[in-house]
């Protein structure tokens, strides 16, 4: 099923998931997806700062908004943790707005001391589908304790690790449990490439980690591909951001569901990941 305004193309594949791309034709506006990729020599968060920008706990707003509801948050300073205190208080932000979405690409480089941590603030988590998925058919509970629950989707195309918790504290140590098995290195801090988006339903805090196997699929390096997207978290979310208004009408769920297949663990991998967690002191 295809739902096209113009600028929103919605897509609905056979299996049950949802694909949301908008059209983004700024190409200044659009630049900003990401901008934590960069190191402190060419920071373009760095020079954007100013000391007068409102801050919300340990970031600041940007007021650079990717489409209605979007802003970019960042920290005020370059480097430092790579999540830390930074984690506690995206919970903290979703608290206080219960009805919002965060979500935080991850590094794609090996030394996290050397970038800027940012993060996307959406109003309403109903705009990224993934945060509906848990409530569908291919939702399976894998690990269910005293105030702690994981699980993942068994469907194709999409593939988060979902924790859930009413306590923040077990929220961020079952994440940083399974970060340790994917392959984070505290002495060098060295951490994998794991998309997450947080939000909270009820008294529940909503962990989606989404460990990613690469950065970008085969089919981006193919000079005759006719589309050109390198998913971030948004993506891998669901909502795709697209610069050209030709592979806005062009793609198809199929081809959306092999991105998202791609770059991501599959569900044997996450699977065998879940089974050897240590949660007794959780």
């Amino acid at each position: 099923m295809v739902k096209n305004n113009n600028r929103t193309h919605i897509l609905s594949a056979t299996n049950g998931l949802t694909f949301k791309l908008i059209h983004i034709a700024d190409n200044q506006v659009f630049s900003w997806y990401n901008k934590q990729e960069y190191p402190k020599k060419e920071c373009d968060i760095c020079a954007f700062i100013k000391p007068d920008m409102k801050s919300t706990h340990s970031l600041v707003h940007t007021e650079v908004s990717l489409f209605a509801g979007h802003e970019l948050l960042v920290a005020p300073a370059h480097g430092g943790e790579y999540i830390g205190a930074h984690f506690k208080h995206m919970l903290n932000i979703v608290d206080e707005s219960n009805n919002a979405v965060i979500a935080f690409e991850g590094s794609k480089n090996a030394s996290i001391k050397n970038y800027h941590f940012s993060c996307h603030y959406i109003s309403d988590k109903s705009y990224l589908p993934i945060t509906a998925d848990i409530h569908k058919e291919f939702y399976k509970e894998i690990i269910s304790q005293d105030n702690l629950s994981m699980g993942i989707l068994e469907v194709h195309g999409r593939n988060p690790i979902c924790i859930q918790s009413s306590s923040a504290e077990t929220i961020i140590n079952a994440f940083h449990e399974l970060e340790k098995h994917i392959g984070v290195n505290y002495s060098t801090n060295d951490h994998p490439y794991i998309n997450l988006v947080l939000w909270k339903e009820g008294e529940n805090y909503m962990l989606l980690a989404i460990p990613r196997a690469v950065y970008k699929p085969a089919e981006f390096y193919d000079e005759n591909n006719s589309w050109n997207i390198a998913p971030g978290v948004l993506e891998m979310s669901g909502l795709y951001l697209i610069p050209e208004h030709s592979e806005l009408t062009n793609l198809s769920t199929e081809q959306l569901e092999q991105v998202n297949a791609e770059v991501s663990f599959n569900n044997s991998h996450i699977l065998e990941i879940l089974n050897e967690l240590d949660l007794s002191l959780i």
